[in-house]
């Protein structure tokens, strides 16, 4: 039976399928059916079927040998129903298919380059001056240091980092303070919250993706800025929706909200992990919605924040307070009456530790409606 013949309900298939669709769902690297795993992935992409995912254990059946995901829900959309996520995981099934099949599989041109060049690499290797040497003793240091001992195998690294920055980013004991909070003044008028958590435009939605570097890394879904200008006018409308549905109340769907942790040194030859530091790389159908927001608290930023904070806000320069305090370090030898003191208040990752709940109630305090912050809630519910 044809299920894309049907357009008007919501199909859903479940079950033991007998069969994985990549290797990476077995626990080896053996693969004993490569005919029966194009066949399904054939079926999935003709019929229009999406694997939901799944919650808990990846691999689901062993026969004591190895493990495979054999179980999964399939869902089929109707076609009236316009959700940017499952059209953008269908497109990308649509993809591997044609790369295969079409293109010529460009991840095997890629393999075959690697070995190229690694090929070359061996033999420019057999005759290597003094500076070539060096570079490959510095290509072969440890990454990490970790205790006075250093980190030589993957597994180490990768488990390390995990606990470091589980450690770093977690939220601690909530405690809340809320004294002051009543001299805060109450600074957002009605007109501007009307403005800050009005339904987007499909030109403002579209100022935003423009907005935005074409070069940037994709997101976790594959799909790159540079995507959504090519092909904006066939996917304008989802897009607009998909963001409508967040205005209106609706929440990231969990494959819209996931996220790359990358690790970006912050001085050279960085061996701790106190030395990198984590960015997170969103899919663009998440940043869209928060540049949104982003730009409209623009309108109101002037008069929240103090003239005296010079970091993170556009069109300031954390250079000027250096420069104020180096004319006050200055002045601290002027003789005074009483004597003269600097005091110096440094909060290690101020900014990755601001309990949401504080934030929230200094929002409340200036006066954002309470539309407004359940968006501002939901946005940071998926850090």
């Amino acid at each position: 039976m044809d299920v894309k013949s049907i357009d008007d309900v919501f199909w859903l298939v479940g079950g033991d399928f007998n069969v994985i669709s990549s290797i990476d769902e077995q626990s080896n690297d053996v693969l004993s059916r490569s005919g029966a795993i194009k066949e399904f992935n054939d079926v999935l992409m003709l019929s229009g079927l999406l694997d939901l995912g799944f919650v808990g254990d990846r691999l689901t059946w062993t026969n004591k040998r190895i493990w495979k995901r054999l179980d999964r829900n399939l869902i089929f959309p109707s076609w009236n129903v316009k959700d940017l996520v499952i059209k953008l995981r269908r497109l990308k099934e649509y993809m591997k298919w044609w790369n295969k099949d079409a293109f010529g599989n460009i991840h095997d041109k890629v393999k075959l380059e690697e070995e190229r060049y690694a090929e070359a690499e061996r033999k420019f290797d057999v005759d290597p001056s003094v500076e070539n040497t060096v570079q490959m003793a510095e290509s072969q240091a440890s990454l990490i240091w970790e205790g006075g001992s250093c980190l030589e195998k993957a597994e180490l690294i990768q488990a390390s980092g995990v606990s470091f920055f589980e450690n770093l980013l977690a939220n601690g004991v909530e405690v809340l303070h809320n004294d002051g909070m009543e001299h805060i003044p109450a600074l957002i008028d009605t007109d501007e919250n009307i403005a800050l958590s009005n339904n987007p435009t499909i030109k403002e939605v579209k100022q935003v993706v423009w907005e935005m570097h074409e070069d940037g890394v994709a997101g976790l879904d594959g799909f790159s800025v540079a995507f959504y200008k090519e092909c904006w006018e066939t996917i304008k409308e989802d897009v607009l929706e998909a963001v409508l549905d967040f205005f209106n109340g609706g929440t990231f769907p969990r494959g819209m909200a996931a996220t790359t942790l990358v690790l970006i040194p912050k001085c050279n030859n960085a061996q701790q992990w106190k030395d990198f530091r984590p960015i997170s790389s969103c899919n663009v159908s998440n940043k869209i919605v928060s540049k949104l927001v982003a730009n409209r608290l623009n309108s109101v930023i002037h008069k929240l924040i103090s003239p005296s904070q010079s970091g993170f806000v556009k069109g300031r320069l954390i250079s000027d307070n250096i420069h104020l305090a180096q004319e006050l370090n200055h002045k601290l030898n002027y003789r005074v009456r009483g004597g003269n003191l600097i005091l110096k208040l440094d909060m290690a990752k101020a900014y990755d530790r601001v309990q949401w709940v504080f934030l929230l109630n200094v929002m409340k305090a200036f006066g954002f409606s309470d539309r407004f912050m359940d968006i501002i809630k939901r946005c940071i519910a998926n850090c």
